[in-house]
Formats: C-alpha cells, structure tokens, sequence
C-alpha cells in the first residue's frame, strides 16, 4: 500500500535531499509516535532519489548505555579513510571508537571527525546517513551527529534522524525539526476504505479515524484483522477498536512497571469513554484507588491530567485495554456501574453490567433490551441493534 497524503513532509524531505545534491547540505529531525509512519516516509524519499548512496542505522536498545556505539555502526564503511583525517580528528575518533589505548576522547574532535568522514562518503556522489529510532541510540554518537548536522553546509550530504521519544534526544535541540502526526481526516478516511475489506458509511469510517487518531499503521492493522461488518460494530461501542501487536507491544512497555494502582486506573479510565470525571472517581473509590493513582502516567505522558484523566492519545487507551486481564477488565466495569445509578445513565449501566459478566444473566439481558427500546424510541436502531448484539 503506498504512501498516502503527507504532502508537506515528503516535501520537505525532498527540498533537503535536493540542496544536498546541488552541495547544501543539512540535517532533519523526524519526530513522531509509534506507528504514525515515519520510516516508510524516509524509505520513499530514499527511493525517490536513486543518485544517493545511503548509510543507515537503526538505534538498538541493548546498545543505549555503550559510548559511540550507534556511531562506530555508522562509520565502519568508511573507516579506512580514517588515516585522511588531521590528527586531532584522527586522534579523536579513534580514541572514541575503541581503536586506541584508553584516553578520554576530545569530544569536539570526535563532532568534527564525523563531519569529515561523512564528506569523504560523498566523495563520488550526494550521500545521505539515515539514523531511525534514535530514542536507542547512545547519547554520545547522537552529541557528535548532531554536532555534525548543525555544520553541513557545503558537503554533499543530508542527514535525516527520525525517532519517538523527546526527552531521550535533546542532542538534536537546534536541528531543524518535523513532528509527524495523524493523516489529517480526509487522507485517513481514504487509507481506511483502502485497508478495510467491505463497505463502511461515511460515520463508520469517520468513528475509526477517530478512534485511531488517524495513525497509519493502527489503520492499516485493523484492517488486515477485522473486515467491514465486525469494525461497523465495534465502532458504535463503548469499547475501543483493537490496535495491532506491534502497537499494543509499544505501549504495553511504558505501562508495564507502573505501580499497581496506576495500571488499575489506567484500565478504568480505558473502560469509560465518555471522561465523566465525577464517576470516574466514584469508580475509583469502589476499588480503592484515588485520582493521586494517576499521576505516574501523567509523568510519563500517557495521560494529559488528573482530573479528568484522559489518555494522550486514543491508541493508548485501545493499547491498556486490549492488554488488561479479563479479570481486571470486569473488575473495572463492575466498579463503573456502581457509579452510574441514576435512570439517565440507564444505559450506560447496563452496557457496563454487560462488560462485567461472565457469563449470561437474565437482568442484564432485561436491561439491554430496555436500552434497545430507547435507543429505537430515538430513532437510534444502529444503537438499538448493538444493545440487542450484546
């Protein structure tokens, strides 16, 4: 499937690739969460100028604590040419790479150094260093990159770093940034009519945009998992759409070591979509949890606030709730419909009573029969249908 919309990034990539090739050279830092598209952006670019010669690393998480090994990666072809360089450089860099004694390396000369090898891998043609995920990369190789992209000018060369996290790439402060996000609506209602196998109305397909924050591959993903008449379905529930392993495994690894009670909440809150902030704590107090709970997942960027908590993103939400235990997962809505006795939360209510048994009971039954009827009452048959399904 090829790349869809993205206007503006592919030319701003490509106003970089070509100023590079007329001997400008520059740098450009992609930014982006997981899954939003940021590597086939770079690969289509990479395709579309076929005259570059291109030296690619991707960060590995296993490597983050070992100086200048994302750099060591990244040179090796052109190491031979290291004997080329002044002596300071040469000094520097090897002393940075492990080719000599034990000396503390200059680390300016190790920024220059770099700068100077990249020139020599443009000796034959414009050259192009790609360096993905840098959020793995150690901090010592992105210091000397960095230092070298801010000083391309009259190489032929273009430096492209692309990667999730901020706080782990202060490195690359002053380089000139694009902050990747969702497909705008109209580019990701066309990505999901292509992904999804059937026909889906124009508020179904608006319900998965929304639900995805237009990112690509949680679109893509559903696709390939769900055809049109089970996402129809689940896009009119109170439940999110599931997302794909790859972006499950993602945020699943920032909720992990959260302290119990964060998680808990973090799988109430996924439970409840329409943010009522009074039930929520009401909810909260029926499993012993407080909105204090939530504040390691707003440290960590997972939620925007206490009060009320709202994810950061609606993937996460999809992410924390397709995770959960299913245990937890009832625990949860049992709580919430504790919290929702009033008759104008009548459905609500039932629709969690639903979500929190394990088995069929003959009230809840009762009881989604009598939304069904409201919700036709309003001319809601869409509504009415999903009640009677549950």
């Amino acid at each position: 499937m090829h790349l869809i919309g993205r206007g503006r990034e592919r030319a701003l990539i490509g106003d970089l690739l070509t100023s590079a090739e007329s001997g400008r050279g520059g740098a450009l830092v992609i930014r982006a969460d997981a899954g939003m598209g940021k590597t086939t952006l770079v690969e289509e670019a990479v395709a579309a100028h076929p005259d570059f010669s291109v030296t690619r690393i991707d960060g590995i998480e296993t490597e983050l604590e070992l100086p200048y090994a994302g750099l060591h990666r990244l040179l090796l072809p052109f190491l031979p040419a290291i004997g080329d360089l002044p002596a300071r450089q040469r000094d520097a860099l090897r002393a940075a790479l492990g080719l000599t004694g034990p000396d503390v390396p200059d680390r300016f000369g190790v920024g220059l150094a770099t700068l100077s090898m990249l020139d020599i891998a443009a000796a034959d043609g414009p050259h192009l260093c790609v360096v993905d995920d840098v959020q793995w990369v150690d901090r010592d190789s992105l210091d000397a990159l960095a230092m070298a992209g801010r000083r391309l000018g009259a190489e032929r060369v273009a430096l492209l770093f692309s990667g999730r996290d901020a706080a782990q790439c202060t490195s690359l402060d002053g380089l000139p940034l694009l902050l990747l996000e969702g497909l705008g609506d109209r580019d990701a209602a066309e990505l999901v009519r292509r992904a999804v196998v059937g026909e889906l109305d124009a508020a179904q397909v608006a319900a998965v945009v929304r639900d995805t924050a237009g990112t690509p591959l949680a679109i893509i993903e559903l696709g390939r998992a769900l055809g049109a008449e089970e996402v129809a379905w689940r896009s009119l529930g109170a439940q999110p759409l599931p997302v794909g392993h790859r972006l499950e495994a993602h945020y699943r690894r920032q909720v992990a070591d959260l302290p119990p009670g964060t998680r808990a909440l973090l799988i109430l809150v996924a439970a409840e979509p329409s943010v009522d902030a009074v039930v929520l704590q009401d909810a909260a107090g029926h499993l012993g949890l407080s909105m204090a709970d939530a504040d390691p997942a707003v440290d960590r960027g997972l939620l925007t606030g206490r009060l009320p908590p709202v994810f950061r993103h609606p993937l996460i939400r999809s992410a924390v709730y397709g995770a959960a235990p299913a245990g937890d997962r009832r625990r949860a809505h049992a709580a919430l419909a504790d919290a929702l006795g009033g008759d104008a939360d009548a459905d609500r209510r039932a629709w969690h009573l639903a979500a929190a048994a394990d088995g069929p009971e003959e009230g809840i039954a009762q009881a989604l029969e009598a939304s069904a009827g409201r919700a036709r009452d309003r001319g809601g048959h869409a509504a009415a249908g999903l009640f009677l399904s549950r």
